[in-house]
């Protein structure tokens, strides 16, 4: 007998379940399934770290200029339900409604102050593989674009044409080590199992979560 496949409203019932959060709260959270998104896009597994692990991460790309790359380290926090929203104008207030939770995700980074790491993406993945994407454009406690860097200190911008340079702006000089919070929302009761950075797919890193004791 042939498994019938689930319908498209049953693998993706999270992803409509956040759609009221995220418009409540206008944090970006969209969630999706594994065999309908990640794997059929061929995202591939490049480097995985362990709960707690300060994990080291290189991946080549191109930009205006040419092939580069990028090589940083990083280690996840536990993550913890939060009442409030790191932003650009300071913690903002969270109500967060009925049937959903805001966690908070501390990271570490340590790189090279010459390392772009401009265009980063977040996503959290729960035991059931559905995955949860943070997105700041639908924000309106604006948390910071880029949920890997420091807000006033970015480091180098990428270079958008030819000729360009991969330069830092005044004032925008990134420290060796650093540390965001970004807040994704979620469905009440999911439990995430890993953090999942990304720039150029389909390579990504996963990170497991530690568990509290």
């Amino acid at each position: 007998m042939t498994a019938q496949r689930p319908s498209w409203l049953r693998r993706n019932r999270w992803g409509l379940v956040s759609l009221p959060v995220v418009a409540v709260l206008a944090v970006g959270a969209n969630a999706y399934r594994v065999s309908d998104y990640w794997w059929d896009r061929d995202l591939r597994t490049a480097t995985v770290g362990d709960a707690g692990e300060l994990v080291s991460y290189t991946e080549e790309y191109e930009d205006a200029l040419g092939t580069t790359s990028r090589s940083f380290r990083v280690r996840v926090g536990e993550l913890a339900p939060t009442r409030s929203i790191p932003s650009t104008l300071g913690d903002e207030p969270v109500v967060v409604p009925e049937g959903a939770q805001a966690l908070a995700v501390p990271l570490r980074f340590e790189a090279d102050p010459d390392q772009s790491l401009y265009g980063c993406n977040l996503a959290l993945e729960d035991t059931e593989g559905n995955r949860y994407v943070f997105d700041s454009t639908m924000s309106g406690v604006e948390q910071d674009p880029f949920p890997c860097l420091p807000f006033e200190q970015p480091g180098p911008r990428p270079p958008l044409f030819e000729g360009d340079t991969r330069a830092v702006g005044e004032g925008e000089e990134r420290p060796e080590t650093w540390s965001t919070r970004p807040v994704v929302v979620v469905p009440e009761g999911v439990r995430v199992s890993r953090v999942l950075l990304w720039w150029e797919t389909p390579d990504y890193l996963a990170l497991q979560v530690p568990r509290g004791g």
